[in-house]
């Protein structure tokens, strides 16, 4: 419907208060007519309406897709805002909230949310910058006192308003927050307002304020209350006292670990109290509804309000503070490695972390180009090169004016981006995790290229004399190993993320259960040539400490003279790393390959296992091209599909992809038994579970126990699972059973993300 007598402005916008039309045309026969003027498929658009307009366009008239349909199909308008509530009504109330904001922390929007409240509607229509000004009033600015003993007013008015203040206000601090690089925009979490105001210039000191006052006027109120009252007030005051302790650990900086740690572990105590008084709070449905979608500026088709049971909202809510509590323990880690282990032990973990919880830690990790504040990342980068391979004192501070110098500054500038990347990704979803590594490892392969130019190049002549090579004997010859420090940590680092890339494969089911003794032989691959390359650094370290200590020992017997050589080398003691540093690069090195030699063993076991599982038909084997396997081969070939699987890697300069050819010889099992082959499982197996029992056994640090051990746990519980499949196997093998008749499926729970378990039983 039109009015005949609109008021246009000069400019051509329509006033907000246009004058009241008394003479209207109706124009729906008008419409109705031209309408069926137009032929059916033909459709009428003017010039300006693009594709964008097409695909953002929402069909109207219609429930499913009408977001303006819910507002005028609602009855909101019917409900009081300014109504006080009885104590049980605020307790559920406050209860609910709970639910929807953990629902928002899930991935939820707001409009889902927290938004259907039509309360927090109304403290946020209200807002006008003013605190005072975001209240429940729908027809004046400012809430008139009621008398002091009107304790359903008092509670609505005074002590929820706060609660919803305080609601509002943590969601703006982790909403602004989240809008980061490791967080996923409409993947991990929405943090779209649709234009409200959530408090953003509001001081947290404002907000704390006035959960002080409410707190103070609810335990007077509480003296004067009946006993049954006191029970419920009670509850209130503890989710109260929550919301407050939750703000302050929002304003807290990172510096505060302790603080924050006392406050969240404050906070955790009071979640069983929530638990045994929900019940005591009694529901109010009409103070939700989804009609606010109809009254904001949305493109989306409406959707349904997203609230948690209780008691999933409540292990929500514990995961939250439980995951922050593990990321302030960063701010205790001394070293690289330990760094390298925290993060490593955080993005494994099952479940995953919840969005707010991965971006902190990286954001309480690095900020503004400083590790924990105080480091600067070239200085951790260095530290980390060191930590692997030590450097000489002189090839560390280069001079300005060194032909090097230039070189070596490029190299760490590189280096630092891919370094804080590394650390960056291991923060995102499991799935953008691995869908990242991909292509980290490209950007390390380039760095290698880069390091590799920088060790080979004329400049890096003059430390030569700091770089000691080594004497490798294999079968009777001798040959020189470089140490090339800057391309062996690179290579190191790239391996390592080509490692993650591929056993993330198995954790996030993206390989068919037949592609799996391909992804296994492939892992194990890498982690031959990691092992083959921490085995060259180590000779490189040993021969390295030797010459110091024959330096050392020189440097006793020689202690008249001011220069101190050794009689048959020319490294000066100076320029050599220290003795604790190769130790401790040892250490390290030591425990990384105990590490690798648990997987390659582990992965030596499944693919035995699954070729007694293709021998005995109840699994297909990836090169298997028998009539059964007609049709996955109608399009493609068993080379197209390995090329496929691996395209990943395909790029990398080293170590190269294998050929198909080379994985056909590889995985040629004529002439082995399924007896053999199960054999060779279980003694790849037990040599396994012995390893990860030793690691199990091998110090953690403090602020690392708790995820490390529960990660070198889950390696032990993996090796029981495939314990058990072998069991299995072999009463199928000795007593003839019908593959048919059998289940063959996947486990993950409580298992390491990198070694899911099969099982087999029956149908």
């Amino acid at each position: 419907m039109f009015s005949n007598n609109e008021c246009i402005s000069d400019t051509g916008a329509v006033p907000k208060q246009r004058p009241p039309a008394l003479n209207y045309i109706d124009v729906t026969e008008v419409f109705r007519m031209e309408a069926q003027k137009i032929h059916t498929g033909r459709l009428v658009v003017p010039s300006d309406f693009d594709l964008t307009n097409a695909i953002n366009a929402l069909e109207m008239m219609d429930s499913k897709m009408d977001t303006g349909l819910l507002d005028m199909q609602s009855n909101d308008w019917k409900f009081d805002t300014e109504r006080g509530q009885p104590p049980d009504v605020i307790l559920w109330l406050m209860d609910e909230l709970l639910s929807l904001e953990m629902s928002w922390h899930l991935g939820s929007s707001l409009t889902q949310t927290i938004f259907t409240c039509l309360y927090v509607e109304q403290v946020l229509v209200n807002f006008n910058g003013r605190l005072e000004s975001a209240n429940f009033s729908q027809h004046r600015s400012d809430i008139e006192a009621e008398p002091s003993d009107n304790l359903q007013w008092i509670l609505l008015h005074v002590v929820f308003r706060a609660y919803v203040l305080g609601l509002i206000k943590a969601c703006d601090i982790c909403r602004r927050r989240l809008q980061c690089e490791e967080v996923m925009e409409e993947e991990d979490i929405i943090t779209q307002t649709y234009g409200f105001d959530m408090l953003q210039f509001v001081p947290c000191s404002d907000v704390l304020s006035t959960l002080s006052e409410s707190l103070e006027t609810l335990h007077a109120v509480f003296r004067t209350s009946t006993e049954n009252e006191k029970r419920i007030l009670e509850a209130i005051i503890t989710r109260m006292l929550s919301r407050k302790q939750m703000i302050e650990w929002l304003e807290l900086p990172a510096t505060e670990y302790k603080s924050i740690r006392r406050l969240l572990l404050e906070m955790e105590s009071d979640i069983p109290k929530f638990e045994s008084s929900h019940s005591l709070g009694r529901p109010l449905s009409e103070a939700f509804s989804i009609g606010i979608q109809g009254r904001l500026e949305s493109n989306m088709p409406p959707r349904f309000k997203s609230s948690l049971d209780y008691e999933l909202a409540l292990d929500t809510y514990r995961s939250l503070i439980h995951g922050m509590s593990q990321v302030i323990l960063i701010r205790q880690c001394t070293n690289t490695r330990e760094f390298s282990d925290f993060f490593r032990a955080f993005s494994i973990q099952r479940p995953n972390q919840l969005p707010y919880t991965r971006s902190s830690l990286f954001r309480c990790f690095i900020q503004g180009g400083q590790v924990l504040d105080d480091m600067p990342i070239r200085e951790v980068l260095i530290s980390d090169i060191n930590h692997f391979s030590p450097l000489s004192s002189n090839l560390m501070e280069v001079s300005i004016q060194h032909p090097a110098y230039e070189k070596i500054q490029q190299f760490y500038g590189k280096a630092e981006i891919c370094y804080q990347n590394w650390f960056s990704i291991r923060c995102n979803n499991r799935s953008r995790l691995r869908q990242n590594l991909c292509g980290a490892i490209l950007d390390w392969d380039s760095l290698q290229v880069d390091s590799e130019g920088l060790e080979c190049s004329s400049d890096m002549i003059d430390f030569s004399d700091s770089i000691p090579s080594c004497i490798a004997t294999s079968n009777s010859k001798e040959s020189y190993i470089q140490p090339l420090p800057f391309s062996s940590w690179v290579y190191f680092r790239k391996l390592e993320i080509m490692m993650w890339v591929v056993f993330l494969g198995f954790d996030l089911d993206i390989y068919k259960l037949d592609e799996w003794s391909l992804m296994f032989w492939y892992g194990d691959y890498i982690l031959g040539v990691l092992d083959n390359h921490l085995n060259r650094t180590q000779l490189v370290l040993k021969s390295t400490m030797n010459i110091i200590q024959e330096n050392n020992n020189h440097r006793i017997k020689t202690s008249h003279k001011k220069e101190m050589r050794h009689k048959s080398t020319k490294f000066s003691i100076k320029d050599l790393p220290s003795s604790d540093a190769v130790l401790e690069s040892l250490e390290n090195i030591k425990s990384l390959k105990e590490e690798i030699s648990i997987y390659r063993e582990l992965s030596h076991s499944y693919i035995c296992i699954l070729a007694v599982l293709s021998s005995l038909g109840c699994l297909i084997s990836f090169l298997d091209k028998s009539s059964v396997r007609s049709d996955r081969f109608r399009y493609t070939t068993p080379e197209l599909l390995y090329n496929l699987r691996l395209k990943a890697f395909s790029s990398v300069g080293v170590p190269e992809l294998p050929s198909f050819e080379s994985y056909q010889v590889m995985n040629n099992r004529d002439g082995w038994d399924d007896h053999s082959l199960l054999n060779d499982a279980y003694i790849s197996l037990s040599q396994a579970r012995k390893k990860a029992d030793s690691w199990t056994k091998r110090r953690v640090p403090d602020h690392l126990q708790d995820a490390e051990v529960r990660c070198r746990q889950s390696l032990v519980r993996s090796c029981i699972g495939i314990n058990i499949a072998i069991s299995q196997l072999k009463k199928m093998t000795s007593n003839s059973i019908d593959p048919s008749s059998v289940s063959v499926s996947i486990q993950h729970d409580k298992f390491h993300p990198f070694f899911p378990v099969i099982s087999i039983t029956d149908k």
